[in-house]
Parts: C-alpha cells; structure tokens; sequence
C-alpha cells in the first residue's frame, strides 16, 4: 500500500468527518530529519480540514520499510486522533475568537 492506495483510503473517510478538507503529500527531507528523526524520503500526508468553520490539522508519516498492517493501523490511528480533536474542542469550548482588527489610521 503506498501513495496512492493511502490516498484512496484517507479520501471516503476524510469525506465524512469534514466539511472541506486537503490532504498534501510530501517526503521528508534533511530537516525532518534532523528536527523530527524521521528517516529521509519518509512519506509526510498532512491533512488539514474544517468542521464547523473550525480548522484542524494533522500528520501522519510513512517510513518506506513500513508494512501495509502498520499503514493501516496508522490510519486508524489518524483518524482517531482527528476525531478526538473535534470532541475536545467542542467538549472545552475551544473555538476561534472574532478579534476586532485595530484601527489602521485611515479613512
């Protein structure tokens, strides 16, 4: 299972929980590494949706030598913690604030 098989299996999911949503695709680089000791070349899916007029964003990273029971779990795991993210907010009562934009000084 690789890109786009995650691809595939991300999107139906994705449809249900979000409103809108983007799912971006990248890999790993030599900062990744150094900052986050993910190995280079490491599949990066970062998704970002709304619910609610609310943004969420997560990543889920895919070494290559991973198996496809792991990928699946990973997913899981995803969307699981998507999930969780909208409940807390709600539970919490986080929400975004409307900030009055100060006053630039022109007319």
């Amino acid at each position: 299972m690789r890109n786009k098989d995650i691809l595939d299996t991300i999107d139906p999911i994705l449809k249900e929980i979000f409103d809108f949503y983007d799912i971006s695709h990248t890999k790993a680089d030599v900062n990744i590494h150094m900052e986050e000791g993910y190995p280079i070349g490491t599949d990066i899916y970062i998704i970002t949706g709304f619910f609610n007029s609310e943004m969420y964003v997560q990543r889920m990273y895919i070494v290559k030598e991973e198996i496809d029971s792991i990928i699946d779990k990973k997913i899981v795991k995803l969307v699981e913690d998507i999930k969780d993210n909208i409940s807390n907010r709600d539970k919490f009562n986080i929400h975004k604030k409307d900030y009055d934009m100060p006053h630039s000084g022109f007319s």
